[in-house]
């Protein structure tokens, strides 16, 4: 925001206030995801996988044909691992992840031991 005032000389003088507080805010976490799924290069499943990827809301990815790769960044909330393993199904791929998958994607759930309990 821009302020003009003028000092006792009668020179104008502009005072500037940056508020990096409300940017920072803005910005949500990024998730990356590496997914092999060889025969991707094929058009035929590049299509069915694009026109599946291109729903999915804060998404933005790019396939290497050369290596069947599939780069996938994630603003906001990402789908589950479930949900991603389906949409490759869906094209005729099988899904490989590459790495170590972030929390926000994994799948694993936590469970509690059942005892046997003597009745």
């Amino acid at each position: 925001m821009w302020s003009r005032e003028v000092n006792p000389k009668g020179l104008a003088r502009s005072n500037l206030r940056l508020d990096f507080g409300t940017a920072r805010a803005k910005h949500a976490r990024m998730i990356e995801l590496e997914v092999y799924a060889a025969g991707v290069r094929n058009p035929e499943k590049m299509m069915a996988l694009a026109l599946e990827l291109d729903v999915i809301s804060g998404l933005r990815y790019k396939v290497d044909t050369n290596h069947d790769i599939i780069y996938m960044e994630f603003v906001g909330q990402a789908p589950t691992l479930s949900t991603l393993k389906s949409l490759f199904i869906k094209t005729g791929l099988e899904a490989k992840f590459v790495g170590q998958l972030p929390p926000e994607i994994s799948s694993k759930k936590s469970t509690q031991r059942i005892e046997n309990v003597a009745v």
